[in-house]
């Protein structure tokens, strides 16, 4: 699906204006929906816009047009919770939020070591980070920095995360 500049409000009114439960053929509006997203993160750099047109979509287990399989999921609903902490994190933390506890719904699922289960373990990270929960979220990013396969800038990052949530965490029998 083409998405330009003119055309995307549109494409996206037309989306809101279906009605709930609409089946259409072959998903199409999922479709649109993620040219749209794709549209408005690598051309416009609109991050809340992009979460808010994903966050839209219909996505079933089983069978059917909309069926994705919790790996698709997962990775849409991490889609939006990235968009909207990269739009504002702290304006837009009860969507994120709302989107990393819709992707923890099939984080189960997922094969142990995927990419994916590796963005959600981040996000949740991030999540508490921005909550305050520093003690928590240090945890995470210490969990996160030991995990296999992760390059040295990012361990370092982790690692640096890790220290900084220790350093602000409260003072108890959980911080040591």
């Amino acid at each position: 699906v083409f998405v330009s500049p003119a055309s995307a409000p549109g494409m996206e009114l037309a989306l809101r204006s279906l009605p709930a439960g609409t089946t259409l053929d072959g998903a199409a509006d999922s479709a649109v929906r993620e040219s749209l997203f794709s549209h408005y993160v690598d051309v416009t750099g609109d991050y809340e816009a992009a979460a808010r047109v994903l966050g839209g979509r219909r996505m079933d287990d089983g069978s059917g047009a909309y069926a994705v399989d919790p790996a698709g999921r997962a990775d849409a609903w991490l889609r939006v919770a990235e968009c909207y902490l990269a739009a504002d994190a702290s304006g837009h933390l009860p969507e994120a939020d709302a989107a990393v506890a819709r992707a923890g719904q099939v984080a189960d699922a997922l094969p142990a070591g995927s990419a994916v289960l590796v963005r959600y373990r981040g996000a949740v990270a991030r999540v508490l980070d921005l909550h305050r929960k520093f003690g928590d979220a240090g945890a995470r990013y210490y969990e996160l920095s030991r995990a296999e396969g992760v390059c040295k800038e990012d361990l370092l990052r982790l690692l640096g995360q890790a220290i900084r949530c220790g350093v602000l965490a409260r003072d108890g029998p959980g911080k040591r």
